[in-house]
C-alpha cells in the first residue's frame, strides 16, 4: 500500500513540476488533490515515509512558515505558497532537505539563465515549484531505496 502511495506522490510531484515549468503556475485543484491524498495516506499504513499525523502537520506548517514571508515580499507566487505546505504534509521533517536542495538548484538555474541572457539581473520568473518538486522526487527516491530497519 505504501508503494502505491509513493507512486501516487511521485506522479503528483511530476505533474506539479511539469505544470509549473510550462505554465509558471500551480493550479488549486492540483494542490487540493495533493493535500487530500496526503491526508488519506495518513489514515492507514499507506504513508510512504512512515510519518504520523503530528510529523505531517509539522511539515505542513513548516512549509507555510518557509514560504509565506517570501510571498509577502512578492518573491514567490501563491501557487508556491500552497505547494510547499502540501509537500510538507507528505514529507514531514524531510521538507528541510527539499527546501535546501530545491533552493540550490533554483539558484544555479538563475545563474545559468542570467549568463545565457548576458544580463546582470536574473530572469524575472523562475519555476520555483518545479525545483521543489524535483528535489522532493529525489528525497522520495532516496527514502524508498533506503533499506528497512
Amino acid at each position: 500500500m505504501a508503494t502505491t502511495a509513493a507512486l501516487a506522490l511521485a506522479a503528483w510531484l511530476a505533474s506539479a513540476a511539469v505544470w509549473d515549468l510550462t505554465r509558471r503556475r500551480l493550479p488549486n485543484a492540483l494542490m487540493l488533490a495533493g493535500g487530500l491524498t496526503a491526508g488519506l495516506a495518513l489514515l492507514g499504513p499507506a504513508q510512504p515515509l512512515g510519518l504520523d499525523a503530528r510529523a505531517a502537520a509539522g511539515g505542513g506548517l513548516a512549509g507555510l512558515a518557509l514560504t509565506l514571508p517570501f510571498y509577502r515580499l512578492r518573491w514567490l507566487g501563491g501557487g508556491d505558497v500552497k505547494f510547499l505546505p502540501v509537500v510538507g504534509l507528505w514529507f514531514g521533517q524531510h521538507l528541510a532537505w527539499i527546501w535546501i536542495l530545491g533552493s540550490i538548484t533554483l539558484g544555479l538555474h538563475a545563474v545559468a539563465a542570467s549568463r545565457a541572457a548576458r544580463a546582470p539581473a536574473a530572469p524575472r520568473s523562475l519555476p520555483y515549484g518545479s525545483h521543489m518538486a524535483v528535489a522532493a522526487l529525489a528525497v522520495l527516491a532516496l527514502q524508498c531505496l533506503r533499506p528497512a530497519a
